[in-house]
């Protein structure tokens, strides 16, 4: 019985993690399919370039993930919220200087591979909107996981994933290496915002940027 309920709790994390892979290829091999390897690249040093503002939000799920499983499952609901709220603000707050100074030298941060890669501006500010929206809205795929909605969680990524794909099919014939960054951009919102919005549903607690602390 023990080992039906990891396998039954652990395939879904792992199915995630696959279409959360997925996603993050998607616009990279259909650039590949439409456009030229030089878009590929510029592409992905943008990429690269925006993911600079997750580095918190990782660092924060590291330790977040065990802490968020041992509040809930014991029934700690108010530290489990205070948990959630905190560090949500925690991330938002780290990473807001960071996006700053990225979107205000993005030529600087670029040229350091290349004076080509400065016509990735346009596409680093549309990943960088995108970025600071999955850290705004917190660690809402771990508090999924971690409080029994991992099939929930899979769901949302496969649907994102298939709006993904979708998307840059319709944009990228259009509009290049900018029609990946907006479908990427469309993609975060739609897995984060609906995370947030389940999360609030299940639980009554806001996982977005709020100004102050939970202190009660």
């Amino acid at each position: 019985l023990f080992k039906n309920q990891i396998i039954r709790t652990s395939l879904p994390m792992m199915l995630s993690t696959s279409i959360f892979l997925l996603m993050s290829w998607a616009d990279t091999l259909m650039l590949g399919i439409y456009t030229t390897d030089f878009n590929v690249g510029i592409y992905n040093v943008a990429l690269k370039i925006s993911m600079i503002t997750v580095i918190v939000l990782g660092a924060v799920n590291s330790i977040l993930a065990p802490k968020i499983s041992e509040t809930f499952n014991n029934n700690k609901l108010e530290d489990f919220k205070k948990l959630v709220i905190n560090s949500t603000n925690i991330i938002s707050i780290s990473t807001i200087p960071v996006v700053l100074v990225l979107f205000f030298f993005p030529n600087f941060f670029l040229s350091f591979f290349g004076s080509d890669f400065i016509g990735g501006r346009n596409v680093l500010y549309i990943l960088l909107v995108g970025q600071s929206i999955n850290a705004f809205s917190g660690s809402v795929g771990f508090i999924l996981q971690m409080t029994g909605n991992e099939n929930l969680f899979q769901k949302i990524l496969l649907y994102t994933l298939l709006i993904n794909i979708f998307l840059n099919y319709l944009l990228i014939p259009i509009y290049q290496i900018q029609g990946a960054a907006i479908a990427s951009l469309l993609s975060m919102i739609v897995w984060n915002l609906t995370s947030v919005y389940f999360v609030y549903k299940k639980y009554n607690v806001l996982t977005f940027f709020s100004f102050g602390y939970y202190k009660k």
